[in-house]
């Protein structure tokens, strides 16, 4: 689970100490993490920016409009993942504007339709991954056949 976001540069955040712009995470209840969390406030206030550096963990790359961005995200086992090596195994989903516009098209245009974002039970995953395991077989054979033409 996140402790804690270091920001030293990532859109209008500049130089952002969590400890000292929101409190302390070991012993502050209002400046923890939970397995779901809600982040609110004023428009323009960087709502979407925080979730975009969040979502940077699900995605596993930094956001493509702060490629020379800055941070640290620090979890609950004092690991940290850094923006320069978003390699991690946590399972995390943003909902935000983004999402919106990625998954839900057809809110903004009529042509599109909603693209599937999550898979439940166990029986649907099975499939899913022979889907995935067939994908990959057919670019594998796609590539022999233009290497052979």
């Amino acid at each position: 689970m996140i402790k804690a976001i270091e920001i030293n540069n990532f859109g209008c955040f500049k130089d952002f100490n969590w400890k000292k712009d929101v409190g302390n995470y070991t012993t502050d209840i209002t400046a923890k993490f939970s397995e779901i969390n809600i982040i609110y406030g004023r428009n323009y206030s960087g709502k979407t920016t925080l979730s975009r550096i969040i979502n940077c963990l699900d995605k596993k790359i930094v956001h493509p409009d702060y490629i020379n961005s800055n941070f640290e995200i620090i979890l609950e086992n004092s690991t940290s993942i850094k923006s320069d090596n978003l390699y991690n195994t946590l399972n995390v989903k943003v909902y935000n504007s983004d999402f919106m516009k990625e998954k839900l098209k057809w809110f903004y245009d009529k042509n599109y339709g909603i693209e599937p974002f999550t898979i439940l039970g166990e029986k649907n995953i099975d499939v899913q991954n022979k889907i995935e395991n067939l994908e990959k077989s057919i670019e594998e054979i796609d590539k022999k056949i233009i290497l052979i033409c």
